[in-house]
């Protein structure tokens, strides 16, 4: 599910970018402000893969000097739930990204930091594209912090580089903009004045022309860069020109040049233009001389990879005891009891992903390698072996490419799911990029082949801004057209909102594959809004839908061989009454959610959330009769989230729905405790359930679990959790009572 995470510096603070790949929608957070075990609760909002393999992944951060070691674990406890857990107590803010597949926690740089970024390439996934900008720290607009080549050119700065040397230290009040995003029991900063950005500007322009004039590029680097984090403004140009005569200062040869690079992608007609031209040309001139000198490896090593990932085995075994009760027959006043006790589950569970990289300040080389076993040891069920990734990636910022070869998961686009193929990307300019993609998409055990190629454009905006992204892609189904889609995404951000929106339409079918929007609205208090719609063809749109009301119901023919089927279906039908029989199985899925997340105290926040679901019904094809809908479907929740209130870094989560069915009415409840203890976690749940349907059945299920987890020495995890469920149904036909006990365990080694 995590597709990637980012670690940004940004001047005293550092963003934390988890990217995943498939949409989610953040919902709320517990704690709100400050911990050690961090969960953040999501929903999936996109599609899931088919044949999924849905358990929980872990992704420890490789060694960085910014932020407290920390791992990240999704699914958590409580499910849905995206977990972090610190090495230390840290304080945090949690934000959307516009992307809609992205969350992005703010802490804080750890004192005497010299890291500026680092990056876990987990196994699956497109990159975004365009790369998606950091959203806002704070909530005023003027605190917005975006990645430099995102910004728009500015006017012409009148600070101009310096030409004598000056040796002035930086003033010590010199700070970042500091962060507004406040929760309950903190003081709330005052959002900074376009006078006070404009201040603020000039006074970090002055130190780091001082420093740099004094030949302390490091710290004129520095100035520039925390001028560079704060919206335009009339010292962004020269920042931006001076940031690589700061690089060359400390000897950043190849920094130097990215910046030089991006400063006339940013400004082609800007005003210091000819001075950028000149100073790069003579760094590469010096680059080129250095490097041909006798004996000489050029002033620069090259990037030296590094190698990290994690081995991972979890051995799983569960246990049932069923028993049925039937009244007597008539006559007879000895009640039927049947029992059945089994192994349900027995199984070891491998997992080895391993990531190399080797990067420098303008190129990014990745290679990633993901692959799990199944060992299953009960009668009858097969063992198996997934490869779930494995693919070479290429980044070029000053030719402005993006390369990405071998197995991944497309997450736009318009490919839906795992596909073995090639994803290119160049950005024509800082704001647009243009995409093409080409291959073959991966089920696990099916017998079909369905290639594809496809092509977009994506235009990024500054923050406060649209984003959108149109593609267009067809697909073959054995040789036969099966898809073709046009669609476009649409992103926005601003300090206050974040909108996600994507449509799809199929041009073979004539109908609307796809039509979606997620929104999230965050008050200056620290409420949470969210809402989304979100309606889709279940399955999405197919040949392959139409094929089983293809097969016959002659005992004497069944049909194994469905590639055959499928072109005797066409040869028989025609393509178009394939597909038209197609659409008449595939049903529409409406699904709506709106809800909120309120903090009362710095100990608690509430919420409630309303979901709507409905599925229609499809229509008789070939051997299959109408099937009748779901109908409408409504379930309301609440939530009472606390921290610290039984021990130090403790998170307390409980949730009650309310579901209103046609058929049933139920109840849920909920309740999540997890706790840190040093280098030990406690995670336990419970969970309980009731149900009362119109034929007057009654259900209750009854689930408690724990999970035990110890990090030994930073390298090894050893995880053990057990549960149980008692689940009991009575009726006027027959009571059924089932007890299940299930118990897995494993560790995690990590290794860089």
């Amino acid at each position: 599910m995590i597709e990637s995470i980012e670690v940004e510096r940004l001047g005293n603070e550092a963003a934390i970018l988890i990217r995943f790949n498939t949409r989610v929608q953040y919902l709320r957070h517990v704690p709100q402000a400050r911990g050690k075990s961090l969960l953040i609760f999501l929903q999936r909002t996109g599609p899931r893969l088919p044949d999924e393999d849905f358990g929980p992944q872990t992704v420890r951060l490789p060694k960085t000097d910014m932020v407290p070691q920390f791992s990240v674990t999704y699914p958590g406890p409580g499910n849905n739930t995206l977990q972090l857990v610190f090495d230390r107590s840290t304080e945090f803010s949690i934000h959307p990204v516009s992307d809609g597949r992205s969350m992005t926690i703010i802490v804080p740089v750890l004192p005497g930091a010299t890291d500026m970024s680092v990056q876990i390439k987990a196994p699956s996934g497109r990159p975004a594209a365009p790369p998606v900008a950091v959203p806002p720290v704070a909530a005023p607009p003027v605190a917005a912090a975006a990645p430099r080549a995102a910004q728009p050119a500015a006017s012409p700065a009148p600070t101009a580089a310096p030409s004598a040397p000056v040796p002035v230290p930086p003033p010590s009040t010199a700070q970042p903009v500091p962060s507004t995003a406040t929760a309950p029991g903190m003081p709330k900063l005052v959002p900074l004045s376009k006078e006070e950005i404009e201040s603020r500007a000039k006074e970090w322009m002055d130190a780091g022309t001082q420093s740099l004039a004094a030949g302390k590029g490091v710290v004129a680097a520095e100035r520039f860069n925390q001028i560079l984090s704060l919206p335009p403004n009339s010292q962004s140009e020269a920042a931006q020109a001076l940031m690589g005569e700061a690089r060359e200062s400390s000897g950043e040869l190849s920094k130097a040049k990215a910046e030089y690079e991006t400063y006339l992608k940013l400004y082609p007609r800007g005003q210091y233009v000819a001075r950028v031209k000149a100073r790069l040309a003579s760094l590469n001139q010096t680059v080129k001389q250095a490097q041909s000198a006798p004996g000489t490896r050029g002033l620069q090593a090259p990037a030296a990879w590094s190698t990290f990932g994690s081995l991972s085995q979890y051995y799983y075994r569960g246990q049932s005891h069923i028993e049925t009760i039937t009244p007597p027959p008539p006559g007879q006043l000895l009640f039927n009891r049947d029992t059945l006790s089994l192994t349900d589950q027995h199984a070891l569970i491998s997992t080895l992903d391993v990531q190399a990289r080797q990067r420098d300040a303008v190129t990014d080389t990745r290679i990633v390698f993901r692959d799990s076993d199944t060992r299953n040891f009960l009668e009858g069920q097969p063992s198996y072996n997934r490869l779930n990734a494995a693919y070479f990636e290429q980044t070029d910022k000053a030719l402005g490419y993006f390369v990405r070869a071998g197995r991944q998961v497309g997450t736009g686009g318009g490919i839906f799911g795992r596909y073995d193929g090639l994803w290119l990307g160049y950005n024509v300019v800082p704001t647009w990029r243009i995409n093409a993609t080409a291959g073959s998409i991966v089920e696990f055990n099916s017998p079909f082949s369905r290639k594809f190629v496809g092509a977009s454009a994506d235009y990024s905006s500054p923050p406060g801004g649209p984003g959108i992204s149109l593609y267009y892609i067809e697909q073959d189904l054995e040789g036969l057209p099966d898809r073709k889609a046009v669609g476009v995404e649409t992103r926005y951000f601003d300090p206050h909102t974040t909108v996600f929106g994507t449509l799809d339409y199929d041009l073979y079918f004539k109908a609307l594959n796809t039509a979606f929007v997620q929104a999230n609205w965050r008050t200056d208090s620290g409420t949470n809004y969210f809402s989304n719609i979100d309606y889709r063809k279940s399955p999405p749109l197919s040949l392959l839908t139409a094929l089983p009301g293809q097969i016959s119901l002659d005992p004497t023919q069944p049909t194994q061989d469905f590639k055959e089927l499928l072109l005797t279906s066409v040869n028989t039908l025609g393509i178009e009454e394939l597909r038209r029989q197609a659409a008449i199985l595939t049903s529409e899925s409406v699904l709506f959610a709106l809800g909120f997340t309120r903090p009362f105290s710095p100990r608690w926040q509430a919420g409630a959330d309303y979901r709507f679901a409905t599925l229609s019904g499809t229509g008789a094809s070939g051997v299959l009769p109408a099937q009748d809908g779901t109908g409408n479907n409504h379930v309301v929740s609440v939530q009472a989230l606390g921290n610290n209130l039984m021990a130090t870094n403790d998170t307390t989560v409980f949730n009650t729905s309310f579901i209103f069915a046609p058929l049933y009415r139920g109840q849920a409840y909920n309740l999540t405790y997890v706790v840190p203890l040093n280098a030990w976690r406690l995670d336990g749940t419970l969970r309980y359930y009731t149900q009362h349907d119109t034929q007057d059945e009654r259900q209750t299920r009854l689930a408690p679990s724990l999970k035990v987890a110890y990090r030994w020495f930073d390298r090894l995890s050893v995880e053990l959790e057990g549960g149980r469920e008692q689940f009991d149904e009575t009726g006027p036909i027959r009571e059924t009572h089932s007890t299940r006990w299930y118990v897995y365990g494993g560790y995690r080694l990590d290794f860089q």
